[in-house]
């Protein structure tokens, strides 16, 4: 057993200050998100929760980085003995589903405020479905690497004789499947942006806040060439760290990305002049900033009742009229619209 910060094993180090590094920035985005969502909004959805518990799996996957670096993980196989093997390899077979679900669910969080933002039929079927899809996927993904050895325990005890899956079919196609659900997601809402009728720089801005994913996508872009040397290494130990650590990066970063799009309600609250605004507000003006920090969507019924929803603090930026077919209405500028009417809050 050594120790998962020691100099003179340097992928091992650099694992445990990663694990150390993001799991100071991580818990702070995650509870000022909360802290948004829960104080400012006044509302907190299953999400919320989803990406709570996408943290923690994210912070036991860095228990099991940090203590593969403990017992020999960025050492050479032969300087490591039996016992500290078999604890590495054991680590690492805890933390690869500790990765695939706590990615799974950062998506699922994802797909959920989409759900909540774009309260369109069309939307809202997509959601289903890609929600649906990452599902299995997920289901998928955990499955194929709990039971990759049989009988089990032979993965991390090679004192046991047992029979594997081609770790390179397996996690090749886990890592495809991941990065294409992650463009996926990252394409769903467009349609739903270029329809909206607002000027060009404020549909880039919102495409630019729903396309955080892609440096998630980078980061699995990454991270393949140091999959395909672990996979192919005869020195899993030593070649395996930097996989353990980018895997970390990879579901810490998609975490983070999805905490940033609910902050805007936080900057308008407490940093107006970042946002265009004056100063902090305070009593009956504080509703007001809340309420700029939320959008609200009515739609025209078919008996002429107007009903709204408030989006719940996911999109700041526009609220969207709904009316039937050959219907006008004016909006609060006085401008006459047909279909969908855009105001600015």
């Amino acid at each position: 057993m050594g120790n998962a910060f020691d100099p003179s094993n340097p992928r091992g180090l650099y694992s445990s200050v990663i694990v150390v590094v993001f799991a100071v920035i991580t818990p702070f985005f995650v509870s000022l998100r909360t802290w948004t969502r829960a104080v400012i909004i006044g509302k907190v959805t299953g999400e919320d929760y989803t990406l709570l518990v996408s943290w923690i799996c994210s912070l036991l996957m860095g228990i099991c980085v940090i203590y593969q670096a403990k017992h020999g993980n960025g050492r050479h196989i032969e300087t490591v003995s039996p016992e500290d093997l078999k604890s590495a390899l054991f680590a690492l077979y805890i933390s690869v589903p500790l990765y695939q679900l706590g990615l799974v669910l950062v998506k699922v969080c994802i797909i959920w405020q989409y759900y909540l933002i774009f309260p369109g039929k069309q939307m809202r079927l997509a959601c289903n479905i890609m929600l649906g899809i990452t599902i299995v996927y997920a289901f998928w993904c955990v499955f194929n690497n709990i039971f990759l050895c049989n009988p089990i325990p032979s993965y991390w005890d090679l004192s046991i004789k047992g029979s594997c899956l081609p770790r390179n079919m397996v996690w090749y196609s886990n890592a495809a499947l991941n990065i294409a659900t992650d463009v996926a997601i990252i394409l769903l809402p467009l349609p739903s942006i270029h329809h909206l009728q607002l000027p060009l720089k404020q549909k880039l801005g919102l495409i630019g806040v729903f396309a955080l994913g892609s440096f998630v996508c980078l980061v699995s872009i990454l991270r393949l060439p140091e999959l395909r040397t672990a996979i192919v290494s005869s020195d899993p130990l030593h070649d395996g760290a930097a996989i353990a650590y980018w895997s970390f990066v990879e579901v810490n970063v998609a975490i983070i990305c999805a905490c940033l799009p609910s902050l805007k309600a936080f900057a308008a609250q407490y940093m107006p002049h970042y946002l265009g605004g004056s100063s902090p507000q305070t009593g009956n003006s504080k509703k007001d900033t809340e309420a700029q920090g939320r959008t609200l969507v009515t739609k025209i019924e078919k008996d002429g009742r107007e009903s709204k929803n408030d989006l719940n603090g996911q999109i700041k930026v526009v609220t969207v009229v709904e009316m039937e077919r050959g219907e006008r209405r004016k909006s609060d500028d006085g401008n006459s619209q047909e279909g969908r009417v855009v105001t600015h809050i």
